[in-house]
């Protein structure tokens, strides 16, 4: 009678309080770990992100990130060490991708690594130069004649001084074109000088955009000469 009823009606009541019991337990569960994770994030945010430096710069943006040329200005390899050499290779890979920023930090590095090195004077200099993205500072400018004298004071032979005549006339079209016409068969004398025409302009290279090539402005079609 009774007893049985008592006992039929109490096994759903059993049945809901594990019920709750269960979804207390995973939502307890699911803010744990929420909490653990939150914490991780704040210990990633508290941890100062710290750049390569030095020689661990080399490697550290890519395989493509590298520049040499027999007639420009990478350093000899026998006067200057290979860290240094690296370092001035990515330096004009970025500064030639108009990364600034990153340019000086591998210049900056490679006269670390070898301080009587005359390119990396110059290239030090060439990055410390306006873009046609980019404007200069004062500060800037005055490092940049710093590096020039350097590269000045280090320069051994007729190529290095060449670039050094250039870094200190601040990478002028002027000094540019001085420079490819002494270096006629200097392929990054060319792009030096028509890069150094084209900041003269920034993105403003035709007349008529509509006609193409043909619609050129002088500068534009002087930039395009020099190269």
């Amino acid at each position: 009678g009774s007893p049985l009823l008592g006992e039929a009606s109490a096994e759903p009541r059993t049945r809901g309080i594990l019920g709750a019991g269960m979804v207390f337990a995973l939502l307890v569960g699911v803010a744990l770990v929420a909490l653990a994770a939150s914490a991780r994030g704040r210990e990633g945010r508290d941890t100062p992100c710290v750049p390569p430096s030095g020689l661990e710069l080399i490697g550290a943006y890519g395989a493509t990130a590298s520049w040499e040329s027999e007639s420009g200005p990478s350093p000899p390899a026998e006067r200057t060490s290979a860290g240094a050499r690296a370092l001035v290779a990515q330096g004009f890979a970025l500064r030639f991708g108009f990364n600034s920023v990153e340019a000086r930090r591998n210049f900056g590095a490679a006269l670390d690594a070898d301080g009587e090195c005359s390119l990396c004077a110059v290239g030090a200099a060439y990055a410390r130069t306006e873009t046609i993205n980019e404007g200069l500072t004062d500060e800037l400018r005055a490092e940049a004649a710093l590096f020039a004298q350097l590269a000045q004071r280090t320069a051994v032979d007729e190529r290095e001084a060449a670039y050094a005549v250039l870094a200190l006339a601040g990478f002028s079209a002027e000094g540019a074109a001085a420079l490819r016409q002494a270096r006629p068969s200097d392929a990054t004398a060319a792009a030096l000088h028509a890069e150094a025409l084209m900041v003269q302009s920034k993105w403003r290279y035709y007349d008529d955009a509509s006609k193409g090539m043909e619609g050129l402005s002088p500068l534009g079609r002087a930039a395009l000469s020099a190269l």
